[in-house]
């Protein structure tokens, strides 16, 4: 599965690549997120548990950024 997002964030250059490059600042933007993980330079590895009706799963996730 990829899944693909964009959202203007009206904030100066700085203050967003500094955000971009924060791991915890990362984890919190998604929802359910465990746990959030480098992998590489730009490559992070993200476990989130999602859960709907009766139904609850943990992902895991390859992130580039």
């Amino acid at each position: 599965m990829e899944m693909t997002s964009n959202k203007r964030i009206e904030a100066n250059t700085e203050k967003i690549w500094n955000a971009l490059n924060d791991t915890e600042v990362l984890k919190a933007s998604m929802p359910g997120c465990e746990s959030f993980e480098a992998t590489g330079e730009n490559t992070f590895q993200a476990k989130i548990t999602a859960k709907v009706g009766p139904v609850k799963a943990r992902f895991t996730f390859k992130v580039n950024l």
